[in-house]
């Protein structure tokens, strides 16, 4: 297979679209360093931030892959991007409710 059997835009687009999302997915990484942490109590702090962390990577690299194997042999693949949408929401929701932890002390 040869480049030119492809349209140049929709070789860039694809690289544009793949640029992004690896920038939005980065830009994620940097402030959850700070604001994990914060969610506990100094003596639990880094035991806290660690499970917190790898039980999210394990629950949500684990369990996601099976339901959306489901979902796409049920209902298709747009059940798949309803799922991935779920998810957003109830990550913007979770973030939403918790606490602020800007006067309390350390």
């Amino acid at each position: 297979m040869t480049l030119a059997d492809r349209p140049l835009t929709n070789l860039l687009r694809r690289r544009l679209h793949r640029s992004l999302t690896f920038a939005i997915l980065g830009a994620s990484y940097g402030p959850m360093a700070s604001f994990i942490p914060e969610l506990f109590a100094t003596e639990y702090r880094y035991t806290g931030a660690g499970l917190a962390y790898n039980l999210a990577g394990v629950v949500g690299g684990a369990i996601p892959p099976v339901i959306a194997g489901i979902l796409l042999t049920t209902f298709g693949s747009y059940a798949i991007a309803l799922l991935l949408i779920a998810f957003v929401l109830v990550s913007l929701l979770s973030t939403l409710l918790l606490p602020e932890t800007n006067a309390r002390r350390l």
